[in-house]
This record gives structure tokens, sequence and C-alpha cells, in this order.
């Protein structure tokens, strides 16, 4: 009399392939979650640096110190929460070459974005008297 049906060794062997395979499309989605989530921050944090450089852009300009002085905005104020934190450096150019102790009228404007205390992305852009 023969038997049919699968036998212990071949369940086995399709519930691991099947282990393998859910766990290959587990690996992908979270890669893919991660990925996404990366990029979103990245895309975040350069709308915010190109709102800052233009919001500093906009304030008065400062031919008065060296190297000049200006408030970033807060982030409350562009809507964010505290995990994002700006930063700025501002420095006197001199294509004159005569030294930065005499403003030539450009200055270079460095913004650093952070979220989470983690560089993000830094741009920099040019701010004219």
């Amino acid at each position: 009399m023969r038997q049919e049906g699968f036998s212990l060794l071949e369940v086995v062997i399709a519930i691991g392939l099947i282990g393998l395979v859910g766990l290959a499309l587990f690996t992908a989605i979270a890669f893919s979650s991660r990925h996404s989530l990366n990029a979103d921050i990245k895309s975040t944090a350069e709308s915010i640096a190109r709102s800052e450089l233009e919001y500093i852009k906009t304030l008065p300009y400062d031919s008065a110190n060296n190297p000049p002085q200006y408030t970033p905005a807060t982030m409350a104020s562009l809507g964010m929460g505290t995990q994002w934190t700006v930063t700025g450096s501002f420095s006197r150019l001199d294509p004159k070459h005569d030294g930065t102790t005499s403003d030539d009228g450009i200055q270079k404007i460095s913004v650093t974005v952070l979220n989470k205390s983690v560089s993000i992305l830094t741009v920099e852009g040019y701010k004219l008297h």
C-alpha cells in the first residue's frame, strides 16, 4: 500500500524556504523605511537651511562687527520642533585685499542644521551690502 503526501523532510525544507523569503522581505522593507526616513530628514534640513539663509539675508547688514553678528530664526518661528537646531557662522570677505578690518561689502554666511544634535546639512551663501 502506497501512501501519498509530504514527508517530514519536505515540510521542514518548505517551511525553511518560506522563512528565508519572509526574512528577506522584512529586511527589504526595513531598509526601505530607514532610507525613506533619512531622505525626509535631509529634505527637511535643506528646507530649514535655505529658509534660514534667506532670513539672514533680509536682516540689516552688519558692517560694525568683525566677524558679523546675526541672530538666527528660532525653530518655533519656523514651525519646527525642538529636535531641530540651526547654527550660523559669518565672516567678512576681502575681495579688495585690504584686510577684513574694513568692510568690502560682502560677507559669507554658513548655516548648519542639526537634528537631535547631529549635523545634517551645511549651506553657504553671501550677503551683500
